[in-house]
C-alpha cells in the first residue's frame, strides 16, 4: 500500500490526514506483463530468456517470481518436444532448478529483452 502525500506547513504540521491507499493504475502507464497461454512453447522459451537476462543481468522484472515458476515449470515439462534456435543455451537442470543465472545470453536476446522493459511496466 502507497502513502499519500499530505502537504505540511511551515511549522512542519500536517494540514490533512494520511490515508493509505492501494497503488492504482495511472493513465498511461505502461501495462504489466502477464505470461498468456496461448504462447506456443517457442515463444514461451524467448519470453524465459529475455525476462531471465532482465532479472539476472539488469536486476529488473516484468513478470512475478510466481510466473517465472510457472513458465520454468512448464517449459521443463516440454523440453523433449520444444523447439527453439536458442536452445542449445539451457539445460533442463536449470529450468527445474528454476533459475536463469549462467545463461549466456546472445545479442537477440538482450535487445529483445531491452524492448520488452521499454514497453512493460516492472513488477
Amino acid at each position: 500500500m502507497a502513502v499519500k502525500r499530505i502537504r505540511r506547513t511551515r511549522s512542519g504540521a500536517p494540514i490533512g490526514r494520511v490515508r493509505r491507499t492501494r497503488q492504482r493504475e495511472m493513465p498511461g502507464s505502461k501495462p504489466r506483463y502477464f505470461v498468456r497461454d496461448d504462447l506456443t512453447w517457442g515463444q514461451k522459451f524467448q519470453l524465459y530468456l529475455m525476462t531471465s537476462y532482465l532479472y539476472y543481468s539488469l536486476n529488473r522484472s516484468v513478470i512475478s517470481n510466481d510466473e517465472y515458476d510457472d513458465l520454468c515449470k512448464e517449459l521443463a515439462s516440454g523440453w523433449r518436444t520444444g523447439e527453439h534456435q536458442h536452445k542449445h543455451l539451457v539445460t533442463l537442470a536449470d529450468l527445474r532448478a528454476v533459475t536463469g543465472y549462467a545463461i549466456k545470453y546472445p545479442p537477440m536476446v538482450i535487445g529483445g529483452a531491452m524492448v520488452l522493459l521499454q514497453n512493460h511496466r516492472e513488477v
